[in-house]
């Protein structure tokens, strides 16, 4: 899934890769959906949860999460692959400032790549972004993933 803020293009990642490419020496128009998870990392120790699945008594269930958090986890969706595009939520835009904090400190972090002027894989499906107020102050960064309601 991807999210867009002010045009351009965020990418999220559950892979941890330790040699991450640079964005500018990407081919961003080519670039190959199975190196996809190279663009950014995820705070899961991919080589820690393979040790303790190691004596696992569900063999299945163990082969299930090692490829899973190898290669990505399948989420039962069997369709087309069909890009969409999206506004982000109304909050996203009366709240500018904050949002731009809240991305730029999931890019410090390695939890989204970008800013991509165009998709990095043809099938990206956009989804809207906002904030939701925090208890007890301050704002959390929403990605609406149910978007669009109803539409494949």
């Amino acid at each position: 899934m991807g999210l867009v803020h002010e045009g351009v293009i965020f990418v999220r990642s559950i892979e941890q890769i330790s040699d991450k490419p640079e964005v500018e020496q990407m081919q961003v128009d080519r670039y190959p959906l199975s190196e996809i998870h190279r663009l950014s990392k995820s705070p899961i120790k991919v080589e820690v949860l393979l040790k303790l699945v190691t004596n696992y008594p569900n063999q299945v269930d163990k082969q299930i999460l090692s490829d899973g958090f190898l290669y990505g986890f399948k989420v039962g969706y069997e369709g087309p692959r069909l890009p969409t595009n999206c506004h982000n939520l109304i909050s996203a835009y009366q709240n500018k400032k904050e949002l731009e904090i809240k991305l730029l400190k999931e890019l410090e972090s390695d939890r989204i790549a970008g800013p991509f002027s165009c998709r990095p894989f043809k099938n990206l499906r956009l989804s809207p972004i906002g904030l939701v107020p925090k208890k007890p102050s301050g704002w959390r960064l929403i990605h609406h993933l149910s978007y669009p309601f109803g539409k494949v």
